[in-house]
């Protein structure tokens, strides 16, 4: 699903869209409980489903990287045009072994320039694509299904200095 915030004032705090992905409360009444910390509006589209069969598999969100507090890697911003390999597998209920991809939220904070991150298999060439675009002073997420590359782990890559957390949502099996 996809969505934005506006405040009750009527002033719009999110002028990106987001998007998430979710697992319906149970087959028969598929509900989604969204939280907000103030009055306002949410704007929800829903852009597509996975049946029960599908090889994903949701779970609870669990942190995998905080470089704020040096969760995951060390306690220290991702510089600028610098990557770094996120262990993903074996973590956060992802199993070790038999995983192809996994659903993460990446969230950029503490931006010291415009820039963009990407996430990519570890081991493999970096897209020139983007998951997260940002400005200075800025604090946005978005949510991506990436491939796990070599040892289980996920290339972030940074093209500005940014504090970088990512969270775990889910997985597909090979």
């Amino acid at each position: 699903m996809t969505w934005s915030y506006i405040h009750a004032q009527g002033r719009t705090c999110s002028t990106a869209p987001h998007a998430a992905m979710t697992s319906a409360s149970a087959p028969w009444r598929p509900t989604t409980c969204i939280y907000r910390s103030a009055a306002g509006e949410v704007l929800v589209d829903v852009s597509g489903w996975f049946p029960a069969t599908s090889d994903l598999r949701a779970l609870s969100p669990a942190r995998l990287l905080d470089t704020r507090y040096g969760v995951g890697a060390p306690k220290a911003p991702i510089g600028k045009g610098r990557a770094i390999s996120l262990q993903v597998t074996g973590r956060g209920g992802v199993p070790a072994s038999g995983v192809k991809a996994v659903v993460l939220n990446l969230t950029a904070t503490r931006t010291q320039a415009a820039g963009h991150l990407s996430a990519y298999p570890s081991g493999g060439a970096r897209p020139n694509t983007s998951v997260v675009n940002y400005g200075r002073d800025e604090t946005i997420a978005n949510s991506v299904i990436a491939k796990v590359g070599a040892g289980g782990k996920v290339g972030i890559f940074s093209w500005a200095g940014v504090d970088a957390i990512v969270d775990v949502q889910g997985y597909v099996l090979n």
